[in-house]
């Protein structure tokens, strides 16, 4: 079902299913956006990279849906996916987001052939495709920290700049508040002690 639900959906166009699942995404969790490199774009869902990036997921459904008959080849293909989605900041609690934006995104394109069997059969398949690319790679830090990914740079630029607007001093008086409220003989090493 998954597969013949799929092929009738690929008719629709790679691209434009592409644009309407990033779509749903956004409008289940629009926070989401940001971890994306065209999060700023104008028109978001006119620009060539949301198109591309949505062309490529597209894509990949295609090859796990087709991997779905040579499962013993596609589970090793799911683990690498899923360990460069945690090393891009993916979270495990972005998997079911997804999810349900790809059923919204298959059930507006297929109509009434997307009866609740084929419906079942998706999230069935879903299932075990995110519990697969989730694997080990949360539990065990060394395989996401290993590197500090763009997304998470900027996340952590963008809140500095955001609490820097309150000024030097406030936050600074701030930061010296909580550390000696956790610690106070901390106090004692300054010299305006």
């Amino acid at each position: 079902m998954v597969i013949e639900s799929w092929a009738k959906a690929e008719k629709l166009g790679a691209e434009k299913v592409g644009i309407v699942l990033f779509k749903n995404i956004f409008k289940l969790a629009p926070e989401a956006l940001q971890l994306f490199s065209f999060k700023d774009k104008p028109n978001l869902y006119e620009s060539k990279e949301l198109r591309k990036h949505g062309l490529s997921v597209v894509t990949t459904v295609g090859r796990a849906v087709s991997g779905l008959s040579d499962i013993d080849s596609l589970v090793p293909v799911l683990r690498r996916l899923g360990r460069t989605h945690a090393k891009r900041g993916i979270l495990p609690d972005h998997y079911p987001i997804v999810g349900k934006a790809l059923i919204n995104t298959l059930k507006a394109g297929l109509k009434t052939e997307f009866s609740p069997p084929v419906r079942q059969a998706w999230e069935d398949v879903y299932k075990i495709i995110t519990d697969t690319m989730i694997g080990e790679h949360y539990s065990n830090p060394e395989l996401v920290s290993d590197e500090l990914t763009q997304n998470r740079i900027e996340l952590v630029q963008s809140s500095w700049e955001r609490v820097m607007e309150l000024g030097d001093e406030a936050v600074g008086g701030v930061v010296f508040r909580h550390l000696f409220e956790l610690n106070p003989s901390l106090f004692n090493l300054f010299s305006f002690s």
